[in-house]
């Protein structure tokens, strides 16, 4: 169970990149519970699997949080994106869901434009029960020609009706995961504290790997090499 072991929200001054905007932080060190997928989903991540803090702008319409993927390591012409999993909690900042939105953005070294829903706005949902992992089903495939591709949220609400996003302990940013406030995308590397984004998605490919047992690919760090 995730405990939350500090109580308190620091207001915090980003500084360095060109957003300079004003968001709000909330302590959590505990050990995230991430549902197995299926036996012919990969999950593709780039968390330590620890969440560290939780992060609300005070203004939530086109804030976003997002980790670009690439899933050619996976040699596949059929990729399937199953679920997108945000970690996030209801108990901060206000006691209850207030939802948020989910969309797939095109990823050329730099965020592009919503590939998913392929039409109108982003994808709101709702969360319910305790903090933790959060699935969203998506089923939607990458086109053939497009490897890379990002999984973000949007904040949508303002401070403090909002649900927050999180990343994790890992001292190191990996160089994946990017933000978006006041109309710019930049990597997510704030100055205090480093981590990354805890955004992940699963995937379900067409090809069966060779000498791989069905029972065996669940759980496939595909990114990590």
């Amino acid at each position: 169970m995730v405990t939350v072991r500090v109580i308190f929200a620091a207001a915090l001054l980003l500084s360095g990149a060109a957003l300079g905007a004003e968001y709000v932080a909330h302590p959590e060190t505990a050990t995230a519970n991430d549902p197995l997928p299926s036996d012919r989903e990969y999950e593709l991540k780039w968390d330590s699997g620890v969440p560290r803090w939780f992060f609300c702008w005070y203004t939530g319409a086109d804030s976003w949080a997002a980790n670009d993927f690439d899933v050619s390591t996976l040699k596949s012409s059929h990729v399937l994106l199953t679920r997108l999993g945000v970690y996030s909690q209801s108990t901060w900042p206000n006691g209850r869901w207030d939802g948020f939105r989910i969309a797939l953005l095109a990823f050329r070294r730099v965020p592009g434009a919503k590939i998913w829903p392929e039409s109108g706005g982003p994808k709101y949902v709702k969360p319910s029960g305790p903090k933790g992992w959060k699935w969203f089903n998506v089923n939607w495939v990458l086109p053939k020609s497009n490897y890379s591709f990002m999984a973000g949220m949007e904040q949508y609400y303002n401070y403090p009706n909002c649900d927050p996003f999180s990343y994790d302990n890992n001292p190191t940013f990996r160089g994946h995961s990017w933000w978006y406030v006041e109309g710019s995308w930049a990597p997510f590397e704030p100055e205090w504290p480093k981590g990354n984004n805890m955004i992940r998605v699963y995937v379900e490919t067409g090809l069966t790997f060779p000498g791989v047992e069905p029972t065996s690919v669940g759980r496939v760090k595909a990114l990590y090499y």
